[in-house]
């Protein structure tokens, strides 16, 4: 609609079921957006194994707000959206073949910058080096590969995780 109430394209004056049409639209579209955030499913709790390990349930509770989507619940690359990415595939955690290096530090680069060319993007611009180090933990735990301990050193947990005077 221009400044004189006219229809842009064609020049004639607007109508007013125009008009409320375009407001139902914005309307639905909204509803559409809050319902898709409000009924959004949590994510499911972390297993028994490591439930009172801090460090790994905030490795489990960030890969399943993240990585489940590609990676898949268990790590196997066969998440929902998996089969329709077109570059190199999610990599499966527990086939024990990493591709990029099964090196901490090589890990922690994986998700810290991503992968060139691939679908896998860093992280380093949305999760804290702490939440870095958890999810790359919780990773190794998903491949059943002892967590690293250079990732539990200087590890915090951050405002919303509790203390666990067990586990660091």
């Amino acid at each position: 609609m221009s400044a004189n109430g006219n229809n842009p394209m064609t020049g004639e004056p607007a109508t007013a079921s125009g008009r409320w049409l375009l407001a139902a639209l914005a309307v639905v579209t909204a509803l559409a957006v809050s319902a898709a955030v409000l009924f959004r499913p949590s994510p499911a709790p972390a297993p028994e194994d490591i439930a009172k390990d801090k460090f790994l349930s905030k490795g489990h509770a960030l890969y399943q707000m993240r990585c489940v989507s590609c990676h898949g619940t268990l790590g196997k690359g066969d998440g929902p959206i998996a089969k329709s990415i077109v570059t190199a595939p999610p990599g499966d955690f527990t086939d024990g073949v990493w591709k990029h290096g099964d090196k901490p530090d090589q890990m922690l680069k994986v998700i810290t910058e991503g992968v060139s060319g691939t679908q896998m993007s860093g992280w380093a611009s949305v999760f804290t080096p702490s939440e870095l180090k958890a999810v790359a933990g919780y990773v190794y735990h998903l491949a059943k590969l002892p967590v690293p301990a250079e990732y539990r050193v200087g590890w915090e947990p951050g405002p919303n995780d509790q203390e666990d005077d067990e586990n660091p």
